[in-house]
């Protein structure tokens, strides 16, 4: 026969054949959680490197860009915007932010920043914090257009004056960057052919070859 103390301070007689959690038992099984939990967390870094590694990652240029140029628009102004002027705006402003940084980049082409393996370690928390940024600019103009709102005796934003602003800045931005790309890829056609126009042919530079007898 063996005895345990309960939880409740007594002492319960186990009969013979009824198997008892032993300490060695315990230790076995307290072991066995923390290698499972060590095992999810090994797993969940694992997961978690492979999607910043694997997950396309915009250029600090365009990252850079595309946030100030949302800050930017999302500044209080002495006058509410609606949805499709806060949409212009910001796609405007970004497209600017977004010309000037190709700009530096083919200035400073040769240095080749974006691609140095230092830049591109800082893509994931760059975009991360440009997110934050914009979201807590978002909610601070939100609380600004709401204030000028009940002054002003109009109706609050929600949820759908930020969708349909995201959506038309994107569109707008979209748009634009088509634009200048096609027109990029216009202008370099048109320099080839010019190029290949003005060229002489090698042909009539050969000499003549004797005539064969």
């Amino acid at each position: 026969m063996r005895e345990r103390t309960s939880e409740r301070g007594g002492v319960v007689t186990i009969p013979p054949g009824v198997p008892g959690r032993s300490p060695a038992r315990h230790n076995s099984l307290v072991a066995r959680i923390m290698l499972s939990r060590k095992d999810i967390a090994a797993r969940y870094r694992m997961a978690l490197t492979l999607f910043v590694q694997r997950t396309p990652w915009p250029r600090l240029g365009t990252t850079l860009a595309i946030g100030i140029g949302t800050l930017t628009s999302l500044a209080p102004g002495l006058l509410p915007r609606t949805a499709s002027a806060q949409a212009v705006l910001t796609g405007l402003l970004a497209a600017c932010a977004l010309a000037v940084a190709g700009f530096v980049r083919f200035v400073f082409a040769h240095q080749d920043f974006d691609n140095h393996p230092a830049f591109r370690r800082l893509r994931p928390p760059l975009t991360l914090a440009t997110a934050v940024l914009v979201l807590a600019a978002a909610i601070q103009a939100g609380q600004w257009q709401n204030r000028l709102r009940v002054d002003m005796g109009t109706p609050p934003i929600g949820a759908a004056y930020w969708t349909h602003s995201a959506f038309g800045a994107a569109v707008i931005l979209a748009l634009l960057l088509g634009s200048a790309r096609s027109l990029a890829w216009l202008l370099r056609r048109l320099r080839t052919a010019i190029r290949r126009a003005t060229t002489p042919s090698t042909a009539y530079l050969r000499p003549a070859l004797p005539p064969q007898p």
